[in-house]
């Protein structure tokens, strides 16, 4: 993904910000992301915890919770419901 910085557009969202749209409670929201409980990745800059815009849409549409590291797909890797074994598709 390529952010183009001139645009001045916001890609982060406060954690307090993140829990209205979630539905839950400001302290609700602190309180997961030390827990490393929150459904999408915190990035923490210094003592600033912010969420990726891009993870919170994405799990709203989805449901299901982000991981660090998860965002994308290694290349090459295949869908889980493809019914196809990793082994059956190198060989």
């Amino acid at each position: 993904m390529t952010v183009d910085l001139t645009k001045g557009v916001r890609q982060t969202a406060t954690l307090a910000e993140a829990a209205r749209v979630l539905g839950i409670g400001r302290s609700t929201a602190y309180k997961l992301a030390k827990q490393g409980a929150l459904p999408v990745p915190v990035l923490e800059i210094g003592p600033v915890m912010r969420v990726s815009l891009a993870h919170l849409e994405r799990y709203l549409d989805t449901g299901v919770p982000i991981r660090s590291g998860s965002a994308r797909k290694p290349q090459g890797a295949l869908p889980h419901d493809s019914g196809i074994s990793p082994d059956a598709a190198s060989g």
